[in-house]
């Protein structure tokens, strides 16, 4: 596992792999994990990732049917593999915000003396 002293959240850490598999009778190597498995300062979830992947241990390898040479250790959804889709979401959706508020601003009626009832 690699750390790395950083920011202000303090150190991150990253485990490091590397795995041979066979896929269509040819021998790859792969050195992913998931993708959307970075370094970051969660210690005690590297820890047990470390653990679970000690050396010469046995592991199902997930690869892409159409290019056996891209492959992960895991696949499956995980929470944080959302994070950047929902705050893209949020961004989008201010952007959309921001220019409803200047179509409006710009096209809207402001035609207030319409507003205005006499008897």
């Amino acid at each position: 596992m690699e750390s790395n002293p950083g920011n202000r959240r303090g150190t991150s850490y990253e485990v490091k792999v590397s795995y041979e598999y066979v896929a269509e009778g040819r021998t790859f190597t792969g050195t992913r994990i998931h993708p959307t498995y970075v370094a970051d300062w969660h210690h005690e979830s590297h820890e047990e990732l470390l653990n679970r992947l000690s050396p010469r241990s046995i592991v199902k390898v997930c690869y892409h049917p159409n290019d056996p040479s891209r492959s992960y250790l895991a696949s499956q959804f995980i929470s944080v593999s959302a994070l950047p889709l929902v705050v893209s979401l949020m961004f989008v959706g201010a952007g959309l915000a921001f220019g409803a508020i200047i179509l409006l601003i710009n096209y809207g009626n402001h035609d207030y003396a319409s507003l205005i009832l006499t008897p």
